[in-house]
């Protein structure tokens, strides 16, 4: 496998992206924290994807996949984070790639003592996300490091 080190600049947090490709260019950051970043990083993640001649039903789901992805840096307590969108390509196919850092233990971690269950909610709402995206795209790769954050790495082929 090929990774490759990414500097997520706003989190001081560096990601080995998995690329397993030959290429990796024509990168775009966008910064998360509002929710027009949201939309901003779906609108991004879908003109990408048209000019890498990804039919309409591509471009939705990618599209998708990106706004849910930045909607949980969005959700993250206290968090800003970026989507990095970039071409990839393996000799012959090529496909879109989005990336981001995402902290998971803010996910996990009880809002109110007073409230069991809530844990299990947000992990369940946490996980559900992760498999929308998967089914989503062709690749769903995560990278968890020991400081709690987790690189996730979304991939389309064409």
């Amino acid at each position: 496998m090929v990774w490759q080190t990414f500097r997520f600049a706003l989190q001081n947090t560096t990601v080995r992206v998995w690329l397993g490709h030959d290429i990796m260019n024509n990168l775009t950051t966008v910064f998360i924290d509002s929710e027009s970043d949201v939309v901003i990083a779906r609108m991004e993640a879908r003109q990408v994807a048209k000019k890498m001649g990804f039919g309409t039903v591509d471009q939705a789901r990618i599209s998708l996949a990106t706004s849910e992805l930045s909607r949980l840096i969005y959700e993250t307590p206290s968090q800003v984070g970026e989507i990095a969108i970039s071409d990839v390509s393996q000799s012959k196919p090529y496909g879109i790639q989005v990336s981001c850092c995402i902290d998971v233990v803010a996910h996990l971690a009880p809002d109110d003592p007073e409230r069991p269950g809530v844990m299990l909610s947000e992990q369940m709402k946490f996980q559900r996300t992760l498999m929308g995206m998967a089914r989503l795209m062709d690749e769903c790769l995560l990278d968890v490091h020991e400081n709690g954050k987790t690189g996730v790495t979304l991939i389309k082929w064409v």
